[in-house]
């Protein structure tokens, strides 16, 4: 499977972030819902989210909540440091579905992908108003330094950039050897669905 080089993650109203997105051009949603009020209501965000990306043709993820996978069928699941193992989520899920997980260094990026990682998650590429705890910020040249001993060491899986990119970046973040990105203010914060839209067509590698 090629996965999409752009993927939007959901944040504030999860919902309408994610139809925001689509509507733009994202091909790839994940879910990521950290305040929904009981297990009924993040089951029907997440059932909303699944019917609107197969409405526009999209991939769907889950952020965390390895259960919702099957609920939804999404093909994805996205593991942060201290979320589930990868390889015990890989039995819950079985083969067919892609896991990612979170790296910052490149201690991490080993580890998760030994673990069995479809694709991984490395940033922070700068402050974010979206997570709590942020580890150092890379910048360009920490994923270029990253990336070029990823080479070397013969790691082959897409690494996406995240934390706090803007489509300003992205021609910068091109030449590092990242896959692709993964972004969700960029897109938030767009004035209106022309800019989301454009915002889309200069994040997509």
């Amino acid at each position: 499977m090629v996965l999409p080089t752009l993927q939007f993650i959901t944040h504030g109203e999860v919902v309408a972030s994610a139809k925001m997105a689509l509507e733009a051009g994202v091909k790839w949603v994940q879910f990521r819902c950290k305040q929904a009020e009981s297990t009924q209501d993040l089951l029907e965000k997440a059932w909303a989210v699944r019917c609107l990306c197969h409405e526009y043709g999209a991939m769907m993820s889950v952020d965390d909540y390895v259960y919702l996978v099957d609920e939804c069928k999404a093909e994805a699941l996205h593991l942060g440091k201290e979320d589930m193992p990868i390889a015990e989520a890989r039995r819950i899920v079985g083969p067919d579905v892609l896991i990612g997980g979170t790296a910052h260094n490149m201690e991490e990026i080993r580890a998760v992908a030994a673990a069995g990682a479809d694709y991984i998650g490395l940033g922070p590429f700068r402050y974010t108003a979206t997570k709590e705890k942020l580890a150092p910020l890379l910048g360009v040249d920490g994923y270029r330094t990253l990336l070029a001993q990823c080479k070397a060491e013969g790691i082959t899986l897409p690494i996406y950039g995240i934390g706090g990119i803007l489509p300003a970046d992205a021609e910068a973040l091109r030449g590092t050897g990242l896959y692709g990105l993964a972004v969700s203010g960029a897109l938030l914060q767009a004035k209106d669905a022309a800019e989301a839209k454009e915002a889309v067509r200069r994040l997509t590698f």
